[in-house]
């Protein structure tokens, strides 16, 4: 994974649920909370592109948010949040499976 650095292309890949759902005649929106970055959709909707340009700074106080929206008949909404925090696990539980 890339870090949300200037000059860096993040890429994110959807997954719909559930398996073998599809979408049909859907229009698909990308924005960004930073008027510097322009995000992408691809035709179907499931890869959005971030380039970050050049010497780009992601602003400390309000983070990088890229709002992902779809029309009917599938109205659906995400945020991605490419700086999110790492959560790192602070136990596991195991449970016999054969």
């Amino acid at each position: 994974m890339l870090p949300t650095t200037g000059g860096n292309t993040l890429v994110y890949t959807g997954t719909l649920s559930p398996v073998g759902a599809l979408f049909t005649t859907e229009t698909f929106t990308v924005t960004s909370n930073d008027p510097a970055v322009l995000p992408t959709v691809d035709p179907t909707g499931l890869i959005v592109t971030v380039p970050l340009p050049a010497g780009w700074v992601e602003n400390a106080a309000t983070p990088l948010a890229i709002t992902y929206t779809t029309t009917a008949p599938a109205s659906l909404s995400a945020t991605i949040t490419p700086s999110a925090p790492v959560v790192v696990p602070t136990g596991i539980a195991f449970v016999q499976t054969t």
